[in-house]
């Protein structure tokens, strides 16, 4: 189920459905997506499963903001367990086979990651701008430096420097044809990285103006 809040838990929208799983598949997961319009403004929500029969609930909440900015920007950053796209390129973020995890990655594995960003300079028919993408180690579980390296997605990447043992970060330099909304996608292996709580920042430079776009998150990284 999906439940949608403005304001002081005020409902706006709620939505509901049953599904059998066979879980004799090998991955029994199921999957939901939810797609709304909604006017500019703080948006909370909250989705929730239940199995009845078993009497296991699981339940995630968050609250994101809505606008109607125009202009140079960049989306939130989608962290998964796989992204990438259906066919032999992507345009938009819709474009991708997207495997969602429970908001806690493993040690050790891959993660999938995209962003899309917005109104880049044109010029002579092309856009050119530079990524950052800086992974900060703020609580650790356990020892072991922290590493990363980009092993999809952006095959020419260059440059990679690690910063200390608590940030690493991966940065390169993309020319690509004009569009309105230019996506970016890989899949960043985490080398040894230590168990804990960490947040992910993106930084989008437009080389054409200079100007500067930032998104960030947490995650979590268990053993």
């Amino acid at each position: 189920g999906l439940t949608l809040y403005r304001g002081a838990l005020e409902i706006v929208e709620r939505d509901s459905m049953r599904q059998t799983v066979n879980v004799a598949q090998p991955d029994a997961a199921e999957r939901r997506t939810w797609r709304r319009r909604f006017a500019p403004g703080e948006l909370g929500y909250r989705v929730e499963a239940l199995q009845a029969e078993g009497g296991r609930a699981a339940r995630a909440l968050g609250s994101v903001r809505l606008t109607n900015d125009r202009g140079f920007g960049i989306s939130d950053v989608l962290v998964a367990d796989r992204v990438a796209p259906r066919a032999d390129s992507a345009a938009r973020w819709t474009d991708l086979i997207i495997e969602p995890n429970a908001g806690v990655l493993s040690q050790d594995e891959d993660i999938g990651v995209a962003w899309e960003t917005y109104a880049l300079t044109e010029r002579r028919g092309r856009v050119r701008y530079r990524v950052e993408l800086a992974l900060t180690l703020l609580e650790v579980s356990r020892g072991a430096s922290l590493g990363a390296r980009v092993i999809g997605g952006i095959a020419d990447l260059i440059g990679i420097s690690g910063q200390g043992e608590d940030r690493v970060s991966l940065s390169y330099e993309q020319t690509r044809v004009a569009a309105p909304v230019v996506l970016d996608y890989l899949t960043l292996d985490l080398d040894y990285a230590p168990a804990g709580r960490y947040r992910m920042t993106v930084t989008v430079t437009d080389l054409a103006t200079q100007q500067q776009a930032v998104t960030s998150r947490e995650l979590r990284i268990d053993p």
